[in-house]
């Protein structure tokens, strides 16, 4: 957490430390406001029948929310291309270059199938395989106070 701060967040934290206080909900704040971005890349051979719950499992809230992810899946992704991989509760934010904020679960099956199929269609005889970008928001889940003051 810290290390993703900006300097005058953490001078900010210092002082209330320095004045023997610490701020857990200016920390809560700061955690919520810190968040990263995930580019996963999926070889389209690794998808011969499209993006299946076998694979990743989303809560289809708005937006999407990863709710797991087949480790072995991940494993033969990791082999094929390196790339960053999507975790729990890691929030879907482009498919592509389709926005999923607030994807239904039809709309994301379609939009996959079409990004998929088009990706194959474009792909070279003896070239590496195209992939399909996945772009997720990943934030620091931290409650400070909950976690701290027990």
């Amino acid at each position: 957490f810290v290390s993703k701060l900006k300097p005058k967040a953490l001078i900010g934290l210092g002082k209330s430390v320095i004045q023997g206080k610490f701020d857990f909900e200016e920390c809560d704040r700061l955690a919520k406001m810190t968040v990263e971005e995930v580019i996963f890349e999926i070889p389209v051979n690794l998808l011969p029948d499209g993006l299946t719950e076998s694979h990743m499992s989303f809560a289809f809230t708005s937006p999407p929310v990863v709710l797991k992810a087949n480790e072995d899946w991940m494993g033969e992704i990791l082999e094929a291309k390196d790339t960053d991989l999507p975790q729990k509760g890691d929030q879907l934010a482009f498919v592509g270059s389709v926005g999923a904020s607030f994807m239904t679960k039809e709309q994301f099956e379609q939009v996959v199938e079409t990004a998929v199929a088009a990706l194959r269609n474009a792909a070279r005889a003896g070239a590496e395989p195209p992939t399909l970008k996945m772009r997720f928001k990943r934030g620091l889940n931290i409650d400070f106070v909950k976690r701290f003051r027990q």
